[in-house]
């Protein structure tokens, strides 16, 4: 039973809950509380950094979608794109049909005092997905273990950096993961008993995941049959085996229509012919052309970046790795603990429902990196909620049961509660820079590990002008690796340096391009250069005398 005391229908794989104690409404405010700090402080950051690389082209594709019609770049679907663009949308912008999506991103965006109001806008539509993907943690930590396990798992994600920062921009990265987390909590609870409720929940949480990006189909096909292996392997028997025929089909129908449904919702209730050739109508005909331009896209990717080298292919250990310098410390040691108390019950088949998230996070690792796409931790965002179930399993197994004796008891209640306050400072020393956030792992060189989206993605043009209009600087060339128009973004005197260039004067230049994924290596001569100072974190400045001209 979800939402009440005793245990789950399916008792062997449920953790006895307890019952609705005097403390339970204050875990809820605690829990509430968290989710509402946390979303202020996104909202926070959304007048300090201009916008990340492929924002405008989301905005772009968000307004023509409310404007009536979705064109642009149809390897994305478009749910994350409606929420970027309805704040511009409302605020009159409208599509005008431009050549490209990144053109009319630009131009919907203009300049100056409008650009910052109007990217803020398109941010701020993003901020539901992140209360979701609370509410999605909380719900399944509660299911495991009791309200605690529900607050820390908010806390758990809601102090999570990475989180934050996806969560803080215009793009389909926080989207994917909480309608992906969505999709996965309600897949257990339809495994554990399929009630109509339940099948009409997750039909409608795959309907969202599969119109927030194209890789959640790739992570539920993978994470679903493991959740399902975890279930089914302390009965060794099929399915429901002792549901009627009937209802089996219905507990796989309604899934399957409230997807359609849902999905066909997202579209505007589109037809169209799937084919032009023939004359077969079906419904949301965009969704299947773009997932067969998704499928089939063969573009020439930047190349990736790991531990000072560059790849084309990649590394199979690239996402291990990225995850690795990327968690906050807290949620990494917590998570690591319960998915080693998950494995463990799963071995004893005992609480077995514990294994579901983590098989599901190392099916979402396993997706994104047979994708061949090493583009940062945005794409594996999923795996953080499911890390703080995880770590909500084990803070509570210790708190309750972590020793012995007494004195060894209030040790480990002490060590617990110091992870806790340790995970609620991460944020806060990390504010506002969410996304350039690396933990003590990464050291101070974090940029000879991994760039792009993981440190630097265009985000600090904001404040490349404050320090040019500060330190008094007149003009400076900037190798710049993002889509902003420095003019628009406020950067005065300033103009992008050419990849031949070896100009002198001031110099700004992004990690990324600094680091060659940018730019082909053409800006790597800077690296030669003693740094004047940083802006921001993705932004280095030099400064280049007349004799140093080459």
């Amino acid at each position: 039973m979800i939402g009440g005391c005793g245990r789950s229908s399916y008792a062997v794989t449920a953790r006895p809950r307890l019952c609705f104690a005097p403390a339970a409404h204050v875990w809820r405010g605690v829990a509430l509380g968290v989710a509402v700090v946390a979303a202020l402080a996104i909202a926070s950051t959304h007048l300090t950094f201009s916008n990340t690389n492929d924002e405008p082209s989301h905005i772009a594709a968000g307004v023509e979608w409310l404007s009536g019609h979705y064109e642009y770049d149809p390897v994305h679907p478009p749910l994350g794109r409606i929420a970027a663009g309805l704040g511009p949308w409302l605020h009159g912008e409208r599509a005008i049909g431009a050549a490209s999506a990144s053109d009319e991103g630009a131009r919907i965006l203009g300049r100056g005092p409008h650009y910052r109001t109007t990217l803020a806008l398109a941010r701020l539509g993003e901020l539901p997905f992140f209360l979701l993907l609370c509410g999605v943690v909380w719900t399944w930590g509660r299911r495991l273990t009791d309200e605690r396990g529900g607050a820390i798992a908010v806390l758990l994600t809601a102090s999570n950096p990475n989180v934050l920062a996806h969560a803080a921009l215009a793009t389909t990265d926080i989207a994917l993961a909480a309608t992906v987390a969505a999709a996965l909590y309600a897949f257990q609870s339809w495994l554990d008993e399929p009630r109509w409720m339940r099948a009409l929940a997750l039909g409608i949480a795959l309907g969202l995941a599969f119109t927030a990006d194209y890789s959640a189909i790739a992570m539920l096909s993978l994470a679903f049959p493991a959740m399902y292996s975890i279930r089914r392997r302390p009965r060794g028997a099929s399915l429901w085996g002792n549901y009627p025929r009937r209802r089996k089909l219905i507990a796989f129908g309604i899934p399957f229509l409230a997807a359609a449904i849902t999905g066909w919702a997202v579209y505007g209730f589109s037809t169209g012919r799937l084919v032009d050739a023939l004359p077969v109508v079906v419904p949301a005909p965009a969704w299947f052309h773009g997932f067969a331009s998704y499928a089939s896209d063969a573009s020439v990717t930047p190349p990736a970046y790991l531990f000072g080298e560059r790849s084309v292919g990649g590394w199979w250990y690239y996402y291990p790795v990225a995850l690795l310098v990327k968690t906050p410390l807290p949620l990494l040691l917590l998570g690591i603990l319960g998915a080693a108390a998950a494995l463990r019950d799963v071995v004893r088949h005992v609480h077995v429902e514990e294994g579901a998230p983590l098989v599901a996070a190392l099916a979402i690792v396993v997706a994104v990196a047979l994708g061949g796409d090493d583009g940062g931790v945005r794409t594996v965002l999923p795996i953080f909620g499911l890390l703080a179930v995880l770590g909500a399993i084990a803070a509570v197994e210790l708190w309750d049961r972590g020793a012995a004796t007494a004195p060894a008891r209030r040790l480990v209640r002490v060590v617990v509660s110091a992870t806790f306050a340790a995970a609620m400072i991460v944020p806060m020393r990390a504010h506002p820079d969410h996304l350039a956030y690396f933990n003590p792992i990464a050291g101070d060189e974090p940029e000879q590990i991994i760039v792009d989206s993981n440190l630097d993605w265009g985000q600090d043009l904001y404040r490349l002008g404050t320090a040019m209009k500060a330190m008094r600087i007149d003009s400076v060339a900037v190798a710049y690796y993002g889509s902003a128009g420095l003019d628009a973004a406020g950067v005065r005197n300033a103009r992008l340096l050419a990849a031949a260039e070896r100009p002198t004067g001031w110099i700004a230049a992004s990690q990324t391009m600094l680091a060659g994924v940018g730019g082909d290596g053409a800006y790597e001569w800077l690296t030669e250069l003693r740094p004047v100072g940083r802006v921001g974190a993705s932004l280095v400045l030099y400064y280049v005398p007349p004799r140093h001209r080459r």
